[in-house]
């Protein structure tokens, strides 16, 4: 059986002196792999998921509202890449037909899958356009970049060739199957690097939740951009409709 680490009770010391707060956890002190769900957006997720009888509804209700906040642990990116070197620093180039291995997760891929989002403390790209993806648009996908788990079970940040890449986001509103000027910054990840994978089914990776904790984070009384902070955590079980449960 494939053990993770998983987040523990949060402690005193991790709390940040927080303008107008007080004293809060931030996101960044969060131990990984993590279940979150942004309370702003979903105020009542666990309420109605412990009352709803169809998963495919709370699903789309709450679509986008569920992550898996994870860690690098392996930069795989420098011995993939097309024309790479073994040892070198970003070596290879990238070519728009290939697809390549970016960077191996701390998380496994959640029941449904997941994709990568643009973060919820993602602090890497351009002013202008992580600006637009920042607060309740943290969930906006990064152009051109799969999931997959890889041969240890673990989730892996894959760099998608632009045939793959325009067939995944088919459905997410017409992005740009490769657009670098939101994903190119998937490229220099290192290890211990915060992502976010939102999830395909939030019914399922709530029942999933790594270490049985679901972490309620929160932007409010936050400059727009700055980090979310714990609101509250959850520990399963909860009540969960018997249809909702993964054998």
């Amino acid at each position: 059986m494939l053990l993770l680490r998983a987040p523990t009770l949060l402690a005193l010391s991790q709390l940040t002196d927080v303008p107008g707060l007080g004293r809060v956890m931030l996101l960044c002190d969060v131990p990984t792999p993590a279940l979150l769900i942004d309370v702003d957006n979903a105020p009542d997720a666990l309420k109605q998921l412990a009352s709803c009888d169809d998963k495919n509804h709370f699903d789309a209700e709450f679509k986008g509202s569920v992550y898996i906040h994870t860690r690098v642990t392996r930069r795989l990116i420098d011995s993939t890449r097309p024309g790479a070197t073994s040892g070198r620093l970003g070596g290879g180039r990238y070519h728009r037909d290939a697809s390549y291995v970016i960077a191996s997760l701390d998380a496994q891929l959640p029941p449904g899958g997941a994709y990568l989002g643009m973060g919820l403390n993602n602090h890497w790209d351009a002013d202008y356009y992580w600006a637009r993806s920042a607060g309740k648009n943290s969930n906006r996908p990064a152009p051109g970049i799969g999931v997959r788990a890889g041969d240890d079970g673990l989730a892996q940040v894959v760099r998608l060739s632009e045939e793959q890449a325009t067939n995944t986001l088919a459905n997410m509103g017409g992005i740009q199957p490769n657009d670098g000027k939101w994903s190119e910054w998937v490229e220099f990840l290192q290890p211990g690097d915060e992502l976010d994978l939102v999830v395909h089914s939030p019914a399922a990776a709530i029942c999933e939740a790594p270490g049985g904790i679901i972490i309620g984070i929160s932007r409010s009384s936050r400059p727009l951009g700055a980090e979310p902070y714990v609101w509250k955590q959850w520990h399963l079980p909860i009540p969960l409709p018997p249809s909702f449960i993964i054998n």
